[in-house]
């Protein structure tokens, strides 16, 4: 409606702008390097509307040639943007589904497109995991650990890879540093805690639990059974060597949960032979 209006009241204004200067002709007159020119006054508009229209294009023209590169490049830079996203998310669903070489095929290709180096790196590492090349996947993911932002989930990958092959010392090492780093990483509590009892470090398996249940990533239930099997284990491995220390192990042991049979029964025995 607003435009409607505005159409009418432009072309009333046009209507009466021609009758007035029909009404009145007038005549303009022009003299520029010694000649001199003269014409009706609506033809000396018209040429000047048509040469200022012409200046328009012309420097129209000029703006356009002198930020043509810079609007290609970025034209360029966004096509770029949207094959690497593309890639990205293909390489994403082919991981999800378990076709590891498409996700490797993608992963690579979007690498190569965006300049997201941790992110196409986290990216390849998953890939290579879907494809079975371990050894690649641990290549991508020590890549990631000279970044701070990525260096948690870096230790992640390494701690799961490490876990798979067995690696238990490996695994510690990783799962531990991201215990230290981010206090609300659960799984590194439980990589941690599992690699300690794997490689039978009861005392330190005890320092983590103590410290998981701080950080309530453990149920206070959970973690007295845990200690509890915990200590009676230390007690077992003590008790060839230092009978006192496994008697007072033992003895932690039953008091930590006295429903664990285990650990009452040695405790019974160890105070026996006292």
């Amino acid at each position: 409606m607003i435009r409607l209006i505005l159409a009418v009241a432009f072309a009333l204004l046009t209507a009466v702008l021609g009758a007035f200067l029909a009404l009145n002709p007038g005549h303009a007159s022009f003299e520029f390097l010694g000649m001199q020119t003269e014409m009706p006054f609506v033809v000396a508009a018209g040429l000047v509307i048509l040469f200022a229209f012409l200046m328009l294009v012309v420097w129209w023209g000029i703006y356009m040639l002198w930020t043509s590169p810079d609007k290609v490049k970025g034209f360029m830079g966004r096509r770029r943007r949207e094959q690497g996203y593309d890639a990205l998310e293909k390489a994403l669903i082919a991981s999800a589904a378990g076709d590891g070489e498409a996700a490797v095929r993608q992963a690579a290709r979007a690498d190569a497109l965006l300049d997201r180096p941790a992110l196409s790196r986290l990216l390849a590492a998953r890939a290579a995991e879907s494809a079975g090349n371990l050894e690649g996947a641990q290549v991508h993911y020590e890549a990631l650990l000279n970044d701070q932002k990525t260096r948690v989930v870096a230790r992640r990958g390494l701690a799961q890879l490490s876990n798979e092959r067995g690696d238990f010392a490996a695994t510690i090492d990783h799962a531990g540093d991201a215990f230290q780093q981010a206090k609300g990483a659960r799984w590194a509590f439980d990589a941690l805690f599992d690699a300690q009892v794997a490689k039978a470090r009861w005392r330190d398996a005890l320092t983590t639990l103590t410290e998981g249940e701080r950080r309530k990533q453990v149920a206070p239930d959970t973690a007295r059974r845990r200690r509890s099997v915990l200590l009676t284990a230390a007690a077992v491995e003590a008790e060839s060597t230092d009978s006192e220390n496994a008697r007072e192990l033992a003895v932690s042991a039953h008091r930590a949960a006295p429903g664990f049979a285990p650990a009452a029964a040695l405790a019974a025995r160890l105070l026996a032979d006292g």
